[in-house]
């Protein structure tokens, strides 16, 4: 009779234990497959979004580079790349996840171009004759070809949000040390009053692509390729010749190369 509660007792202690290791046992091989299936199906399957450190993909961005104004009848006088200015941009933004950021650009340089002095001038002053040429303009007046034209001259500053996106990620869920990004967004830009033109401010649409070449965890060299819609007055004339069909917008765009310093570098939480 003790013998039999002896063993009764001590089945009683020891089925606390024998359940936990069940149970141990059954964790760990449902770990084991939840492993076998993410380590097959990969990141594609995976909601991928920003980590918790507040500093993690985060970037900061500095480019140097020339860009061109298109305009009027630049084109009649000089091509495009002989119209190009120095530029500087400087950008902040962050990654949400491997295909998807925001940044927050501003840029600023120089603009010229001819133009035939058959213009609006000074859209924004108040005068009663707006096609009366300003003193300050006249001595930026040439001759070529028998053809009176106006070399504009100008510099600028713009605001511009883009949203950003990931092209190579759209084929592997892999991190690649070369990427190449598309970019658009609305903007602003202002140019400054030169040649007793004033200035003029006008919404812009921005768009573009980046290459970015990983040089560490958290610095990669770029090359941006951009361009910026503006409108018909940003250059502070408006009209063109009456033998050719006048453009309504007008727009800039170039070529810079920079650094990206990303803090703390780009991480991810995954959950399957």
């Amino acid at each position: 009779m003790v013998k039999k509660v002896v063993c009764i007792g001590a089945l009683l202690l020891a089925l606390p234990y024998a359940m936990r290791a069940q149970e141990v046992k059954t964790d760990t091989v449902r770990v084991a497959q939840l492993d076998k299936i993410i380590s097959e199906l990969g990141d594609s399957t995976d909601i991928v979004v920003a980590g918790r450190s507040r500093s993690s993909n985060w970037f900061i961005s500095g480019a140097i580079g020339m860009n061109g104004l298109a305009a009027e009848a630049n084109r009649g006088y000089e091509s495009f790349i002989k119209r190009m200015q120095p530029m500087g941009q400087i950008s902040v933004g962050k990654w949400f996840s491997p295909l998807w950021a925001f940044r927050f650009q501003v840029g600023a340089g120089k603009l010229c171009g001819h133009s035939h002095p058959f213009n609006f001038y000074n859209m924004f002053d108040k005068v009663p004759d707006h096609t009366v040429i300003p003193e300050e303009a006249k001595p930026y007046f040439s001759e070529k070809d028998g053809v009176t034209w106006f070399h504009r001259q100008f510099a600028y500053m713009d605001f511009q949000f883009n949203l950003m996106s990931n092209v190579v990620r759209w084929f592997t869920r892999d991190e690649k040390p070369v990427n190449f990004y598309l970019f658009v967004g609305p903007g602003f830009s202002h140019t400054f009053e030169k040649q007793g033109i004033t200035p003029d401010n006008s919404f812009s649409l921005n768009a573009g692509a980046q290459l970015d070449v990983k040089l560490s965890d958290k610095l990669s060299l770029i090359a941006e390729l951009q361009g910026t819609i503006v409108d018909e007055s940003f250059d502070g004339q408006i009209g063109g010749l009456s033998s050719k069909k006048n453009r309504t917008v007008e727009g800039y765009g170039g070529l810079s190369i920079g650094i990206t310093y990303k803090f703390g570098g780009q991480k991810f939480n995954h959950y399957t």
